[in-house]
């Protein structure tokens, strides 16, 4: 249903004392249902957010987003999503066939303000330097609405001498599970926990919610070290940039400027130029050439016992040397790399890219081993990062595990 206070109207008129009122753009929330919560209210400064008072009451109506709040907001009224983060996709999948692949515009600006809490004139609102756009499209629960979720997700590292739970007395720990000091080493047993990504809270940032870190067992007992969502987002382990505040302190340049900004860390780190290319992108998700080891293969092995392989029944869940059936151009070539110039997609790219930019958004935080290899994302990532050649040992691609 069109919004009547901007039909037929200009989005704003120096002329007309009216047009304050008006949602020329129409950025509001317009699809409210009864069973939506309203965000709380407030002011944001610095990035950070204070609440004000104000209650924008639950219930069926549009609330658009009007020129006064565009002003009050530092947001345009003429651009419904000012701060440029609507940019992640939603992926509709039925027997693992992609049915419906579209852009997400839920983070138009007044709906970042009424429904989400967050900064509609900033696209990383609380400065964690993890996108609003990532938070949302990873964390947001609309059953909830909040961005926390109870998953089953939390690895239970085991002492390799008894097979009981790992603890800072023990003197070796491994993400595996096992029926005794004997006994068959399986896939580690995982205990739900809270994962939650607030773009409205820079703390999250911090969390290890599925613990796939890494236990230092080298000194007289262990102590863990987390491999946290900050972490995940970028695949790095490197304490100098272990976390947001650490990069700002690092003096780390990039384009002749300190980085203080998310996108100026991920094209630092990726090497990624002016155009977005790189030859040295970690993360990149499709194969580009024969011997391009750079890119993106998910796993699932259905191995059940770390010391027998079985590849007889493996499940690809996502292949960058492959072509998705969604818009596939070349018909004839589904099991060659997919061609970006006429838009083809890897196979299962939404399992990691959700902004169709053909790189992943780093490690899942809700997955202590990513691409299915029995490695933890730390150890793969470490293991990259110590070569000095990124992306040769990848936490995005499946390994044989070797087990001689």
């Amino acid at each position: 249903m069109d919004d009547p206070t901007t039909i037929n109207h200009w989005a704003s008129n120096p002329l007309n004392p009216w047009d304050i009122n008006y949602d020329g753009d129409r950025d509001g929330w317009y699809d409210r249902t009864a069973f939506d919560k309203p965000a709380s209210q407030g002011t944001w400064l610095d990035r950070v957010f204070t609440p004000d008072g104000n209650i924008v009451q639950s219930g069926i109506g549009d609330l658009p987003f009007t020129n006064w709040m565009e002003w009050d907001n530092e947001t345009r009224p003429d651009l419904n999503d000012s701060d440029e983060d609507s940019v992640s996709f939603r992926t509709v999948v039925v027997n693992d066939v992609v049915v419906l692949h579209e852009q997400d515009f839920n983070l138009t600006d007044g709906r970042e303000v009424f429904k989400y809490g967050i900064n509609p004139s900033d696209n990383d609102s609380d400065g964690d330097m993890l996108p609003d756009w990532y938070e949302y499209a990873k964390a947001w629960n609309e059953s909830n609405d909040n961005f926390s979720s109870f998953l089953k997700i939390k690895v239970i590292w085991i002492d390799a001498a008894t097979g009981g739970e790992c603890t800072t007395n023990t003197n070796s720990c491994l993400p595996l599970s096992q029926q005794g000091a004997g006994g068959i080493l399986s896939r580690p047993e995982l205990s739900s926990t809270w994962f939650t990504m607030n773009p409205a809270d820079p703390l999250d940032a911090n969390f290890d919610p599925d613990q796939d870190g890494n236990w230092d067992c080298t000194g007289a007992g262990c102590v863990y070290e987390p491999y946290t969502n900050f972490q995940e987002f970028y695949a790095i382990t490197t304490s100098d940039l272990s976390s947001p505040n650490a990069v700002r302190l690092s003096g780390l340049i990039y384009d002749g400027e300190i980085v203080l900004e998310w996108w100026q860390l991920r094209a630092a780190l990726l090497k990624l130029d002016e155009n977005g290319a790189s030859n040295e992108n970690y993360l990149k998700m499709d194969k580009s050439s024969g011997n391009d080891f750079r890119f993106a293969y998910v796993v699932d092995d259905k191995d059940t016992n770390f010391l027998s392989l079985d590849a007889s029944d493996d499940e690809i869940q996502l292949a960058g040397n492959r072509t998705d059936q969604w818009e596939i151009y070349y018909v004839g070539s589904p099991n060659t790399a997919p061609v970006r110039a006429v838009g083809e997609h890897e196979y299962g790219w939404y399992l990691l890219d959700f902004d169709d930019d053909h790189i992943a958004e780093g490690t899942d935080p809700t997955n202590w081993d990513t691409d299915g290899d029995w490695m933890v994302d730390w150890f793969e990532v470490h293991d990259d990062e110590e070569d000095g050649v990124r992306g040769d040992s990848s936490p995005i691609r499946y390994d044989s595990r070797q087990i001689d």
